[in-house]
């Protein structure tokens, strides 16, 4: 995890780069995590991702956290360093083909500097941080496992890398719940 905070006037940017740091996992895809009017907008490919994305039910569960929070969240980008589009590359301000790991995620939040001695507004500020941390993370399991399935390979456990039977739904190493 590479974290970058900035201000901006009143504003507190929080800017995080998630790496998957395990050469065995990999996934050929990407997709961005947009609010628009009021509603988390996913957008990218491939279109089956998408789907898988949009039907999971952990994803889903995120939204109303990150949404009950106003203005905090901005924009989250999963994907694969070689599926990264010149539009994903200008807002981050990175060079995504040289990220030394197959996946990865990206993350932009803001906070209200006037509000955040406020205990409330930390208490949602970490709630939705907490959602945040799930949305990429089973994002992340999504996408490895589509590609995994969709080239027949092998499935590993994106927490890990703990090469995963086909029949478990739990990591026997870490724990991590599969699919």
């Amino acid at each position: 995890l590479i974290l970058r905070i900035y201000e901006d006037g009143k504003k507190i940017i929080t800017d995080l780069l998630w790496l998957v740091d395990d050469s065995k996992i990999n996934g050929k895809g990407n997709i961005s995590f947009t609010v628009k009017s009021n509603k988390i907008v996913v957008e990218g490919e491939p279109k089956d991702y998408i789907k898988l994305i949009q039907d999971d039910a952990t994803i889903n569960a995120c939204y109303e956290d990150l949404l009950a929070f106003p203005d905090y969240f901005d924009l989250v980008l999963v994907g694969s360093r070689d599926w990264s589009p010149d539009k994903i590359q200008s807002i981050t301000k990175l060079n995504i083909p040289n990220i030394p790991t197959n996946l990865y995620g990206f993350s932009r939040t803001v906070l209200d500097a006037k509000k955040i001695k406020d205990e409330d507004y930390q208490d949602s500020a970490i709630n939705s941080y907490l959602a945040l941390v799930d949305l990429i993370h089973r994002s992340l399991e999504l996408l490895s496992k589509y590609f995994q399935k969709e080239n027949g390979g092998i499935v590993f456990c994106v927490r890990c890398g703990q090469e995963l039977p086909s029949s478990s739904y739990y990591c026997p190493i870490c724990g991590s719940k599969q699919n």
